[in-house]
This record gives C-alpha cells, structure tokens and sequence, in this order.
C-alpha cells in the first residue's frame, strides 16, 4: 500500500453524498505532487514531509466538496467540472474592493498608517495583487504557501484595513 492510500485510509473520513473514495486519493496525490515540487533535503524524510501535505490537501478537498455539496444546484450532486467551476468563480469574486477603500479614504496617511498594521504577510500579498497585479496562483508560487491560503491572508488583511479604516 502507498503513502497516499494508507493516509487517506488512516484518516478514516465520513464522505460525503457524492464523494468517493477516489476523490479523496485524488488530492491525496495532488498534495503528494506538490510536496515533490516543494520538498528539499537535508531536514526532513521525504515521507514525512509528504505526509502533512498530503493530509492537508485531502482535508482541504474534503472541505470544499462539502460547502460545494450544501450549495448544489437542482438537487444534483456536484461533479468534478462543476465544482472547479464553482472553485475558480469563487477565489475571482473579491469579498471587499481594495480600491473601494483608497476612493473613500482621501488622506493616504490614514491609509498608511492601516497597512503598516498589518503583517508583513498580508503587506506582501495586497501589494503583489493590488499594486503589481499578480494572480493568487502567482504570489502563491512565490512565497512557497498554497493558493488557499493567500486568498485567505489576502482576505483577512482587507477586513482588518476596513476596520482600521472605519474606526480613524
């Protein structure tokens, strides 16, 4: 038995209507590619460096099918083309317009002052999207994390600004 079954078999996950046992080792294999691509020697066994991708990239699957699943369309259970629709619609529609936030704050000084609370992370990841407009996919390559989580650093700093922002 590979890592990516035995993994998938450990977690010993309740699919859901809809999700096969396939589907799982699908993004089992999918985090095992992409611990390939990021895997460097010295530190750590290649399996167990894989292992954490790959659990996470199952979890991650599991998840999106399962919001995808709550939202079906007709009453019919999502199919893969469907939910990579749904996945691509879903990281394009921006939750708040950072330009929105330049418009109706005409000082730049209260909006300096917003973007130096944030982390340096979320820095990094307005300013490659908004100011060099990188993809998500783009600024995840380069700083080595996944696509996921960039739209969440992104989305996260865009709520603190808009707090910050608000309460100036």
């Amino acid at each position: 038995m590979g890592l990516v079954p035995f993994l998938a078999e450990k977690m010993n996950l309740k699919l859901p209507v809809g999700m096969s046992e396939e589907d799982v080792l699908q993004y089992g294999y999918l985090g095992l590619v992409e611990a390939a691509a990021r895997f460097e020697s010295g530190q750590y066994k290649f399996s167990t460096f894989a292992s954490k991708r790959i659990r996470g990239a199952i979890l991650d699957g599991f998840h999106t099918f399962q919001r995808f699943s709550t939202r079906r369309m007709n009453g019919r259970v999502p199919t893969v083309c469907s939910l990579a629709e749904w996945m691509e619609h879903e990281e394009e529609e921006p939750d708040l317009s950072f330009i929105e936030f330049t418009e109706n704050f005409l000082e730049q000084d209260k909006l300096q002052k917003a973007v130096s609370r944030l982390s340096k992370e979320e820095q990094k990841v307005l300013y490659l999207y908004y100011v060099h407009d990188y993809s998500l996919r783009r600024i995840a390559c380069e700083s080595n994390l996944c696509r996921n989580r960039i739209f969440s650093i992104r989305r996260s700093a865009l709520s603190k600004l808009k707090a910050y922002l608000t309460k100036a």
